[in-house]
């Protein structure tokens, strides 16, 4: 499997909408930091791998919040897709 931008987005709307918990999302990225069998997109590598990082790490880097993970999200897709995202 390759570990894409789309993946992260995913998660991180989720946590915005309601869908995800912080802990959720620091579990999901724990399993996906621990895998060896998944790869990163390569044009992506650095983000990919920062960003999961710090969600797997929120005591060593920041906790989870929305503010963060807005910011997350324009990271991962432009300040176009900051618009879509809800603000609550």
């Amino acid at each position: 499997m390759t570990f894409k931008k789309e993946h992260l987005i995913h998660v991180v709307s989720q946590y915005l909408n309601n869908h995800f918990s912080a802990s959720d999302v620091e579990n999901w990225a724990n399993a996906i930091e621990g895998r060896e069998d998944i790869g990163y997109a390569t044009q992506d590598e650095n983000i990919l791998d920062n960003i999961s990082f710090e969600l797997a790490n929120p005591i060593l880097t920041s906790p989870l919040s929305p503010d963060i993970a807005r910011e997350y999200l324009i990271k991962l897709s432009g300040a176009t897709f900051s618009t879509q995202i809800s603000n609550k």
